[in-house]
């Protein structure tokens, strides 16, 4: 969950000078997540109803500029599966939205088309759907930014920690 992220971020950014706010935590956090749904996004299966067109509406959990496309089964439920050629269907984006376009319509009062396609991981206080394997390395990337973010800072300092003779640095 959210929280574990937190911890682990402020655990690993060891920053007590209180120069990262929670909100600067916050939104690498939500960074590393949609860096690790690229990466390794969600994948999601669902019915869509042909209703006896070539076009088939997009899933409803599909996310705009995210979502890919993965497979077409049609009829559902032969085994092994049916899947449909990839070069048979098509994203096709008209005035009215984007679709799903098929090379043959989808029979009137036939079973739903299933569709596989991807999304994003979500992180919140209640929701986690990145691996358990994989949270320490979404913990190391939301890390990184603060952290660079911090090396940033120090890095325009002027006084060294060396003990030396006089040296004037500005």
């Amino acid at each position: 969950m959210l929280l574990d992220y937190q911890i682990l971020v402020t655990d690993l950014t060891r920053e007590d000078a209180g120069r990262i706010t929670d909100l600067q935590r916050e939104n690498a956090i939500a960074a590393a997540v949609e860096r690790y749904s690229q990466d390794r996004p969600r994948d999601k299966v669902e019915d869509i109803n042909g209703q006896g067109t070539q076009a088939l509406a997009l899933p409803a959990a599909w996310q705009a500029d995210f979502s890919v496309l993965r497979s077409l089964e049609y009829p559902i439920g032969n085994a092994p599966p049916t899947l449909l050629a990839q070069d048979s269907y098509a994203l096709y984006l008209a005035p009215a939205g984007q679709f799903i376009l098929l090379r043959a319509a989808i029979p009137v009062g036939v079973a739903n088309v299933r569709a596989s396609y991807t999304i994003r991981h979500q992180v919140s206080a209640s929701v986690d759907t990145i691996p358990q394997q994989h949270r320490e390395v979404v913990a190391c990337w939301a890390t990184a930014i603060p952290c660079d973010q911090l090396a940033s800072f120090y890095s325009g300092q002027t006084d060294t920690t060396m003990q030396a003779d006089a040296v004037d640095h500005k």
